[in-house]
């Protein structure tokens, strides 16, 4: 387990500046990322990481507020920090630390690594999931429907609304096809007849 030099940190707050305490958070921010990198959390970025390595923290929201705190200031955002706001960011982020080192010593079973890459694959395909979901549901309306005699007319209609669908696409890629063959057709003979031509010329 690495041996974590909070100096830069302690040494800033202790200036008792607005100006000291973002120089803090940065520092804390840092300190952070360097740890979840020598932990090799999976991610190609630290916001990445962070959404990985978010089922083992002791406290996810508040060290995702101070994150992107942080971002905002390395883009050049000049946001109002109170003192007692940049206190408690940066105590996340020490618990974050603290978190991870305790990672350190479980990171080899099974249940600490599952959890590392169900936090990157939710970050990553959240969009997915979602997707799934509301699939599930909707199967879990039409079965709920189809018990009922309006329900049974609406499911009906869906499946009318959904088979006609289907058969236009159907039709439009054969449609698309076809044209595509005619393209195609097209284009060999006329390269062909001029290939005639030119031999006849000669």
């Amino acid at each position: 387990m690495a041996t974590i030099d909070w100096t830069s940190v302690e040494e800033a707050e202790k200036e008792n500046t607005a100006s000291s305490y973002k120089l803090a958070l940065l520092e804390a921010a840092k300190l952070f990322e360097g740890r979840m990198s020598d932990e090799r959390i999976p991610g190609r970025t630290p916001a990445e990481r962070l959404e990985a390595v978010k089922l083992h923290l002791t406290r996810p929201a508040d060290v995702t507020k101070a994150y992107a705190f942080v971002e905002r200031l390395r883009h050049g955002s000049t946001g109002a920090l109170t003192k007692a706001r940049a206190k408690d960011y940066v105590q996340a982020f020490r618990q974050g630390v603290a978190d991870l080192n305790d990672l350190t010593r479980q990171r080899d079973s099974f249940g600490a690594q599952a959890k590392l890459y169900w936090g990157l694959v939710r970050a990553r395909q959240r969009w997915l999931i979602r997707a799934l979901v509301g699939l599930g549901g909707f199967f879990l309306l039409v079965l709920f429907l189809d018990g009922t005699g309006i329900g049974r007319g609406i499911v009906d209609g869906i499946v009318s609304l959904v088979h006609g669908f289907f058969s236009w696409i159907a039709v439009l890629l054969a449609a698309l096809a076809a044209v595509l063959l005619a393209v195609i057709g097209t284009a060999v003979y006329l390269d062909r007849r001029g290939g005639t031509v030119r031999g006849e010329d000669e």
